[in-house]
This record gives structure tokens, sequence and C-alpha cells, in this order.
């Protein structure tokens, strides 16, 4: 990551809503690394980030430091208490290029794919982070389209149609 700055509104930490003025993110190289078994960092990455919601019939977990009322959920029998909200006033993501490297057909080396993606967005009143990592997506979808249309081209050209 090139650069990563944040104004925020210093009163706001201690409220509901989290305002953040301005934040700028610059990456200018994102490696995407697919092993032998298929799957990727970002799937990992992912799977990672994913809360898994407990069973209803699952005890709670206890918080950690042993006092009572000390966790996130505060005392015993008390719901957990709900994520921050935040507010962006303004976004600006700049995303260089995607380097993939394929080791999914099992040989040593990958095959490696350069996708130049030179997004330059700026988003505004941001207040849904989903709706915004759907957008982004999408963007960089829409971006990398041709240059991946290229590449199983060559693909399909290397194997003379024979996947």
């Amino acid at each position: 990551m090139d650069r990563f700055r944040v104004d925020y509104d210093l009163s706001s930490l201690l409220s509901d809503e989290v305002h953040l003025r301005n934040v700028v993110i610059e990456i200018p190289k994102v490696v995407m690394v697919r092993k032998a078994g298929g799957e990727s960092n970002v799937e990992r990455l992912a799977a990672a980030t994913k809360k898994e919601k407990p069973a209803s019939d699952a005890p709670a977990p206890k918080p950690e430091g042993g006092a009572a009322g000390g966790g996130k959920g505060g005392a015993p029998g008390e719901p957990a208490k709900q994520a921050k909200k935040v507010r962006i006033d303004r976004l600006t993501l700049k995303l260089g290029k995607v380097e993939m490297r394929d080791y999914s057909a099992g040989q040593a080396e990958p095959k490696v794919y350069d996708y130049e993606l030179n997004m330059n967005r700026t988003y505004n009143d941001v207040t849904d982070l989903q709706r915004l990592g759907a957008a982004v997506s999408t963007e960089l979808l829409v971006a990398a389209a041709p240059q991946v249309l290229n590449d199983l081209g060559a693909v399909l050209e290397e194997n003379k149609g024979d996947l």
C-alpha cells in the first residue's frame, strides 16, 4: 500500500457513528495467488473476515479478561453491542494493477497475468460499506474484463480450444 490517509472527527469516535471526513487509499499493485488446489489468497482472506453466526443453542462466548460485563456484550445475558456505523464524506480509491500468479495446474512456476486497472475513483457520502464493496468489485470486473477475455483467448489458442 502506497498511501493510507484518514481525516476524522475525533469526537465521533465516542459516538455510535464514526465520521471520517476524507479517506485516501492508494494501492499500486495487488498480488493474487491461486494455489494448486484452486484456492486463492483472496478467497482465504474473504473467508477469514466473515463472521460465523453461533448456533442458537450454543452458549455465548465468555468475555476476555475474566471480568463480568467486561466484554463487548456487557453483562451476561445482555445482547452484544451493535457495530458502529461509519460515515465517510469522501473516499478516494486508487488501484494500479492486479498481478495474478496461477499455480492451479500444479506447475512449479506460475503463469503470471497482469491486469492494469488504473482505477482512480472518488466516492461521496458513503454510509454502507457493503454497497461500496459491491460497487468497487463491479468496477474492477468491468475494468479487467477485456484483459481477462484476451488472456482466455490466448489460453484457448495455446490449447487449441481444449480446456
